[in-house]
Formats: structure tokens, C-alpha cells, sequence
């Protein structure tokens, strides 16, 4: 994980500064104590927010939650593609997941900066407050990619609703507590296999199980080798593909770069 730190103050800046090395991230503050600190420096904070969102996977704001708030409200897309954001006071009493808590390790991220400071993270996803099985947090966990993001959140719906969510894996997966491998309308298939589920309404969970091999002649397009890749692959969930092989000799074939560059 990435992470950019930012600090406001020079209290905030020396907390910034621990986290910062103990997490593996940059630590940015104010221009006129950067050097004081060894910190690099930033103009504005919408500027730096504009900047670390582009390239970083985590935001640590050490500083009021209302200040991060303010900042990020322009950059907020989706769950699925936002990064981590936590806000953390200059004490480190209390650290607040604002953004991202399960797909982008929010929530992860707020305890262990917690674990760091000595202070409370204050986690508020329902699921973990509950403590209840979180789809989004287990699919990560494992590196799966969740095919159906709408009934992702029917999951997490009906496990605090308190009904039943099944279960079944073709890999081998031991059932999570909290869901069931008997019978239910709606559950959680770990699979790699597109087509028909276990359940009348199941959210399948890929794992990247799967290399492509491809070798071709030199000069084949890229839609040559797309169809072929799909004639291959039927059956089975694109998701499913965790990389591309092929001979050393065709590392700068232009067709199959475009094919892996678009999937």
C-alpha cells in the first residue's frame, strides 16, 4: 500500500513523521517548516489532495476529520476504486476511516495507526461493528474479484438483516462464520466458472486462478488474438485470468501488447 501522510502543524508534523516510517509512506507538510521537519513540502492542500489521490493507496490526514472531509469531497467516485482515506488527531487519540473502509483497507489502515499512536480507532462500517462476516474485506483479503457489485451489498444486507447466506467454494474453502453451506436463496460461490450456481442468487467470488498462454504469428491483430483468448476461456470467468504467458520472442508483439493492455 501506498500511502501519502499530511500534516498541518509542526505537533502534527512530528506524528506524521512516525507514521509515516513506520507505515512506508511520504510525509508532506506546510512549505515553511518543511525543512525543519524533512518533509516534502505542498502549496495547497486541494493541490496535494489532487495529487496524492492520483497516485497514492491510502490518505492518513493528521488533523481535524472536517479538514480531510473538505478535501476529498471533490474526489469521491466509488467504493471500488477510491483510495483509503483516515484522519487521525495530533494526539493520536482517535482515528477515523473516512473513505474506503473495507475494499480500500480503511478500516485496516485506522487500527493499525491506532495500534501506533495508542489511541481508538473509530470504526462505524456496520458489518464490522456487528460483527459480521464482510464480503468486500474477505474478497480482498485473498486477492478474488467480486463480480456483482449490487449483490455484494445485498450480502452485507442480509447478514445484518439476520437471514441466511450460503456458502460454496470449488476451491476448497472452509465456510466463514456466520454463513452456511445448507441450502439458502442467496450466497457466496467461490468459483472461477461463469454459468449457473450452487444458489438460486449467487455472488460469485473469482479467484485469479488462471494464466493464458498464448503464442501466435508474428503480425497476428489484436482481435485475432481476443477471440482466440475468448474461445479459450469459455466457461470460465475473465477475472479469472492473473496474468499472460508466452515466448520470450513475442515480448513486443504490438496484437498480443493491445490484447494485454485492454483486458
Amino acid at each position: 500500500m501506498t500511502t501519502a501522510v499530511i500534516a498541518f502543524t509542526r505537533r502534527g508534523a512530528a506524528l506524521g513523521r512516525s507514521l509515516a516510517d513506520a507505515l512506508g509512506g511520504t510525509l508532506h507538510v506546510p512549505a515553511r517548516f518543511a525543512p525543519e521537519v524533512g518533509a516534502e513540502a505542498y502549496a495547497s492542500l486541494e493541490g496535494w489532495t489532487a495529487w496524492a489521490w492520483a497516485r497514492a493507496d491510502a490518505l492518513v490526514f493528521v488533523g481535524a476529520a472536517g479538514i480531510a472531509v473538505r478535501a476529498i469531497a471533490t474526489h469521491v467516485r466509488d467504493k471500488f476504486s477510491d483510495p483509503a482515506v483516515v484522519s487521525v488527531d495530533e494526539a493520536g487519540r482517535f482515528v477515523v476511516p473516512l473513505l474506503s473502509g473495507h475494499v480500500g483497507g480503511a478500516n485496516e489502515l485506522a487500527r493499525r495507526v491506532a495500534a501506533l499512536t495508542g489511541g481508538q480507532a473509530a470504526v462505524s462500517t456496520a458489518t464490522d461493528v456487528n460483527g459480521l462476516f464482510a464480503v468486500d474485506v474477505w474478497a480482498r483479503e485473498r486477492g478474488m474479484a467480486i463480480t456483482d457489485r449490487a449483490l455484494a451489498k445485498e450480502v452485507s444486507a442480509a447478514l445484518l438483516e439476520g437471514t441466511l447466506v450460503g456458502f460454496a467454494s470449488d476451491f476448497g474453502h472452509p465456510c466463514p462464520e456466520g454463513l452456511t453451506t445448507g441450502p439458502a436463496e442467496l450466497g457466496v460461490w467461490i468459483t472461477d466458472r461463469t454459468g449457473e450456481g450452487p444458489f438460486p442468487r449467487a455472488l460469485r467470488l473469482v479467484p485469479r486462478s488462471l494464466i493464458l498462454g498464448i503464442g501466435c504469428r508474428r503480425g497476428t491483430p489484436e482481435a485475432a488474438i481476443a477471440a482466440a483468448a475468448d474461445a479459450a476461456l469459455a466457461g470460465l470467468a475473465p477475472e479469472a485470468v492473473a496474468g499472460v504467458a508466452t515466448i520470450d520472442l513475442k515480448k513486443d508483439e504490438p496484437g498480443l501488447l493491445a490484447f494485454c493492455a485492454r483486458r
